[in-house]
């Protein structure tokens, strides 16, 4: 067994904080099957904002069994003193980073241990995005900063989708990572998001008979309003379902994401107020996530509205994860892989992104075949539990954590120098290029070489070549007698 430092998100899911995000989950999904395998464990987590009191202390730790788990403030977690002397006392085995701002923590501190980093959702992408909503390119070098560490010192990434692994492969080319010591090696693995395995409870009422009433055909939406949020379409679909369905009410819980989005939200809001259907719009808010379960519980379907745009088709969507995990139906605009593996399995409603009136004629049909709808919803639960497993999605993390290694070129990059071997101008023709060109003649000679014999074997093993050369024997003992053979005297 092997010891594992990690580093991630705090609070883990089974904590009775505030708020969960994306990270978080992510980290307890990687750390719970390595302990599991009986793995010494030790997990530091930077906590994400808003999600603990103001007055809880900046460090607290726990250990249980061989895992440790430190919850620390987020000034600790940006302090490479405090992470090398964690890196010191625990002397791990191997090194994990979940999540990209862990990942890039991760690669600052100073070991020639082996590293895993994750990287759940591409960066540049979610860059991208926040760019175009604040009208500002300077995001770019943010993210690209973190991206950049991470592709430099890894010596194996993790994916959330087969989209970002390609992506991230080419970024490793730029990086000259792909050179001649790692040609065939494996350097990116795609985990897709798990469903959780922290138990979902009813606790209270918390729609039906409260925000809603109780016969309502509630369509739920879970989380932030992201840079990446459709929220247009969003609005716009559901007045148009609501003008069809009487009794159609949408519930939110979430809204703005503080400190990385706090326009998307406040865009969709201010269209509800002037909404004549306003009064069906119900905004919970951030609501503790021991509530959460309650609200998938007492929901019709869940709907998810991404726009046109990278991070869509890189990404991943956790709050589809955890609706199909709950037997929740589901709708969602086509795009990211995990609305495509709904798509294409049968398990939820889909539609193109951008088309409003798609998404609206799908809200109108589930809340007119809640039976039918409610059947795809059991189908779902069970291939999300087949499939989306903490134990099955983590394999070769597992794998690679019982004898963890290093990448062949043990971080040491290829530095690209500004060689044109295409050039026409004789000056700039050196050594290399000509030894190239002779070698790539000498193989098409020998090519050729090879192609003569071969073709000459099959002429001498022919019937045609057998007679032709019995002619010539013939003619030369018939012609013997009048000397025509013979050679000329001198």
């Amino acid at each position: 067994m092997s010891r594992i430092l990690i580093l991630g998100a705090a609070p883990l899911p089974f904590e009775p904080r505030e708020r969960q995000y994306a990270p978080n989950l992510r980290t307890w999904h990687f750390t719970k099957p390595l302990i599991g395998d009986g793995h010494e464990i030790r997990l530091v987590a930077g906590r994400v904002p808003n999600t603990y009191p103001d007055d809880v202390d900046p460090v607290i730790q726990q250990s249980d069994r061989g895992f440790e788990y430190v919850s620390v403030a987020g000034s600790l977690f940006q302090n490479e003193v405090f992470l090398k002397q964690h890196y010191d006392e625990f002397q791990p085995d191997a090194i994990l980073g979940v999540n990209t701002h862990p990942s890039s923590r991760v690669v600052s501190i100073d070991t020639d241990k082996p590293i895993w980093c994750d990287l759940n959702g591409w960066v540049m992408a979610e860059a991208q995005a926040k760019c175009r909503v604040y009208g500002n390119d300077r995001y770019l070098s943010h993210f690209w900063k973190m991206e950049r560490e991470i592709l430099d010192r890894a010596d194996v990434i993790s994916t959330v989708s087969e989209a970002q692994a390609f992506a991230t492969v080419g970024e490793l080319a730029t990086r000259g990572r792909l050179g001649k010591e790692t040609f065939g090696y494996n350097f990116v693995h795609t985990i897709p998001n798990a469903i959780s395995e922290v138990a979902f409870q009813h606790n209270s009422r918390v729609i039906r008979g409260v925000l809603a009433p109780e016969g309502a055909f509630v369509v739920l939406w879970a989380g932030g309003y992201n840079t990446w949020t459709d929220v247009d379409l969003l609005f716009d679909a559901l007045t148009a379902a609501m003008e069809e369905i009487s009794d159609l009410h949408f519930v939110s819980t979430g809204g703005v994401i503080e400190g990385h989005d706090e326009v998307t939200f406040n865009r969709f809001l201010k269209r509800i107020r002037s909404s004549e259907f306003s009064d069906r719009f119900h905004l919970a808010g951030w609501v503790p996530t021991a509530d959460v379960p309650s609200y998938y519980l007492e929901s019709d379907i869940g709907i998810n509205v991404d726009s046109d745009n990278y991070e869509t088709v890189f990404g991943a969507r956790n709050r589809l994860n955890e609706w199909l995990k709950v037997g929740l139906p589901v709708l969602t605009t086509a795009g990211t892989e995990i609305s495509r593996i709904i798509a294409d399995n049968d398990l939820g409603l889909s539609c193109p992104t951008g088309d409003t009136a798609a998404f609206a004629q799908r809200l109108i049909w589930a809340a007119r075949n809640r039976t039918n709808l409610k059947k795809t919803a059991e189908k779902a639960q069970v291939f999300a539990q087949e499939q989306f497993s903490y134990g099955r999605t983590t394999e070769p993390l597992r794998e690679w954590a019982q004898s963890p290694t290093r990448a062949p070129d043990k971080a040491i990059r290829v530095e690209f120098d500004d060689v044109d071997f295409y050039s026409e101008q004789p000056e700039k023709v050196d050594l290399e290029r000509r030894l190239m060109v002779a070698r790539e003649q000498l193989v098409e000679l020998e090519a050729e070489h090879n192609e003569t014999r071969h073709q000459l074997g099959l002429i001498h093993q022919s019937k045609m070549w057998r007679i032709w050369m019995f002619t010539i024997a013939v003619r030369r003992w018939l012609l013997r007698p009048f000397g025509v053979f013979r050679k000329a005297s001198k």
